[in-house]
C-alpha cells in the first residue's frame, strides 16, 4: 500500500512538474512574441504633399524588408530582427505621435531641431543626409555606400527615384535596425538614443 501510494505521489508530481514546465514555456513564448516588437512614428512635414509622404513611407519600408522577413508576416516589416509597426504623423503633432506608443521616433530634415516632451521614452531619430561621411557606416552592404541598391528597391516600390528626403527616412531606418540588432531589444533607450545619433 506504502509503494502504491509513492508511486501516486511520484506521477501527481512528475504531471505538476511537467504542468509547470509547459506554463512556462508558453509564457516565455508570448513574452518573447510581444517583446520581438516596437512601434516607430514617422514625422512627415505638415505641408508635404501625399506623394512626399508616400516616398518617406516607402524608404522606411524598404530598409524594413531588407532582413529578417518571413511569410504572412502582419508588421511592416523588421529592423534589427523584430516586427516593426509605423504610423506617419504629419508634423509634431504630438498628441497623435505619443498615441501611437512609439519606441522611435523619425524625425524629418525640418524638425531637427525637435526635442521629445518629458516624461516621453520613445528614441528620437534624428535626421542624417546622405552626404554625411557616417552615412556609409549604416548602409545594408558595402556596395549601397552610395544607396543604389536602395535607389532600385525604392524605384521598384515607388516608381521613381528618391529624393534626399527619402534617403535620409531610409538611412534612419538602417540605424534604427543596427542599433536595435547590437542590443536585441528597445528597453534601453538611453543607449538606443546614442547608437542611433552618433
Amino acid at each position: 500500500m506504502r509503494q502504491r501510494f509513492r508511486k501516486v505521489q511520484y506521477l501527481n508530481t512528475r504531471r505538476l512538474i511537467t504542468a509547470g514546465l509547459i506554463l512556462l514555456a508558453v509564457a516565455a513564448s508570448l513574452g518573447r512574441a510581444y517583446a520581438h516588437s516596437f512601434d516607430a512614428v514617422l514625422v512627415v512635414p505638415n505641408r508635404a504633399s501625399d506623394s512626399v509622404e508616400r516616398g518617406m513611407i516607402a524608404a522606411f519600408l524598404v530598409a524594413s524588408e531588407e532582413r529578417d522577413g518571413h511569410a504572412d508576416q502582419t508588421s511592416d516589416g523588421h529592423l534589427g530582427g523584430m516586427d516593426v509597426y509605423l504610423t506617419p504623423v504629419r508634423g509634431l503633432a504630438w498628441d497623435e505621435i505619443l498615441a501611437a506608443a512609439p519606441d522611435f521616433i523619425v524625425l524629418n530634415a525640418q524638425n531637427a531641431g525637435a526635442v521629445v516632451p518629458s516624461g516621453v521614452s520613445a528614441v528620437l531619430v534624428r535626421p542624417m543626409p546622405p552626404s554625411d561621411a557616417r552615412a556609409p557606416a549604416f548602409v545594408a552592404t558595402p556596395a549601397d555606400a552610395a544607396l543604389p541598391g536602395f535607389t532600385d528597391r525604392f524605384r521598384a516600390r515607388v516608381g521613381r527615384a528618391p529624393d534626399a528626403g527619402d534617403r535620409a527616412v531610409y538611412l534612419a531606418a538602417r540605424r534604427i535596425d543596427i542599433a536595435v540588432r547590437a542590443q536585441d531589444s528597445v528597453d534601453d533607450t538611453s543607449s538606443l538614443q546614442s547608437s542611433v545619433n552618433k
